[in-house]
Parts: C-alpha cells; sequence; structure tokens
C-alpha cells in the first residue's frame, strides 16, 4: 500500500512540466569526448553555503566538461522545495571543487536540512 504524503503548500505551488528530449545529431557529438569519471558526493545538511572538495578523482587537470547535480540522497520525492545552485571553481587531476548555495529561498544563505547529495560526471 502507498501512503500518500501531504506535500507543503509550497511544494503544491511549483507547477511541474513535462518536455520530450531534444536529441542532438551525430555531427554535435564529438568523437573523442568520453567520460573518465563519474560519482557522486554526500554534502549533507548545511547552515549556509558552502564550498566542497571531492577528492579521489583520477582525471586530466582540465577537463572538458563537468557536470553537478543536486538531488535528494533518496530517490522518493518528500515535498522539499529546495533549489541549489552549483558552481565548479577548481579541478586538478586528483579532486573538484564547487559550491553549493540554496537559491529558492531569495538570495541570502539559508542552508538546508536534507542530506544533499551531488551527482558529478567527468567528460574529456
Amino acid at each position: 500500500m502507498n501512503a500518500k504524503i501531504k506535500l507543503p503548500d509550497r511544494a503544491a505551488a511549483i507547477p511541474e512540466i513535462e518536455v520530450p528530449i531534444q536529441r542532438n545529431s551525430e555531427s554535435d557529438i564529438q568523437p573523442l569526448s568520453t567520460v573518465s569519471d563519474s560519482g557522486h558526493a554526500l554534502i549533507g545538511s548545511q547552515p549556509g553555503d558552502v564550498t566542497v572538495k571531492v577528492s579521489g578523482f583520477n582525471i586530466v587537470e582540465i577537463p572538458s566538461v563537468v557536470i553537478c547535480q543536486a538531488r535528494q540522497s533518496t530517490n522518493f520525492d518528500r515535498g522539499y522545495t529546495d533549489q541549489f545552485a552549483i558552481q565548479v571553481i577548481e579541478t586538478a587531476t586528483t579532486f573538484i571543487r564547487f559550491r553549493v548555495r540554496r537559491i529558492d529561498d531569495g538570495t541570502g544563505s539559508s542552508g538546508w536540512g536534507q542530506n544533499l547529495r551531488v551527482d558529478i560526471l567527468v567528460i574529456n
């Protein structure tokens, strides 16, 4: 039996849209681009903005693309309306450093209570 969870009013006010994927053409794909590393980091709850250094990588010093995506640590909609901005600020052969800021509640740094997870994808 699936229990219904009552979402806070703020969460119910955020519309959800569904859009189809726009596929790249074969000519848009770089044949030498490869995923060189991927993983995730558990950032946890924080009282405000945070700079994160994730170590343990084996990548080129300046990769072509580093993608960081904030998500809940569990794959379940708990009704959190938190939204995050992540900016990569430094890469090296063994680490990636980025900043995380919660952006859904104005311009201040308010922090968050959830166990935030950041997925990381590195492409050479």
